[in-house]
């Protein structure tokens, strides 16, 4: 039985690391979604700089005579903002493609916990049930002693009259 009640300790030691592992990865799942949010917010805030920048462009160009080199300026400022753009969303991405990963760490640390969980419950239910046994074992032999004295003490004065 005591080997057994230190199986359950370890166990119960081992869900106590899955529990902690779990909220390790809800943290992480916390954080992935964060920054999920924050590259998108960048996105549409960049989005909303660049409807300023097309007008800005657009009034440059209707208000004065254009030159070839505006021209090769204005499609150079075009092209940074379609990288900038295209680095944004490869950022919103790479945010998503994290938060999947956190979201399947956390997926398997839940499970993990309730495999634990589970088994630690097996254990401790046969420890529950060794106990029991042993405590019953203890009331019969506790039980044995007393019809022994019982039988030895009437026995005798049975025998003695």
């Amino acid at each position: 039985m005591r080997e057994f009640a230190s199986l359950v300790a370890v166990r119960n030691r081992k869900l106590d690391r899955f529990r902690a592992a779990e909220q390790q990865a809800k943290r992480e799942r916390f954080q992935a979604v964060k920054a999920v949010e924050e590259a998108r917010a960048a996105v549409e805030d960049y989005r909303k700089e660049i409807m300023t920048l097309e007008l800005d462009l657009l009034n440059e160009v209707l208000n004065t005579r254009v030159t070839v080199t505006d021209l090769t300026a204005i499609e150079h400022t075009l092209k940074e903002a379609e990288e900038k753009a295209h680095a944004l969303m490869d950022d919103v991405r790479q945010a998503e493609d994290a938060l999947l990963e956190a979201e399947e760490t956390q997926r398997q640390a839940s499970l993990d916990k309730r495999a634990a969980q589970a088994s630690l419950n097996k254990s401790t239910e046969i420890l529950n049930i060794l106990k029991e046994d042993h405590k019953a074992a203890l009331v019969q032999a506790e039980d044995a002693e007393i019809d022994a004295f019982v039988e030895v003490r009437y026995g005798r004065a049975g025998a003695s009259r």
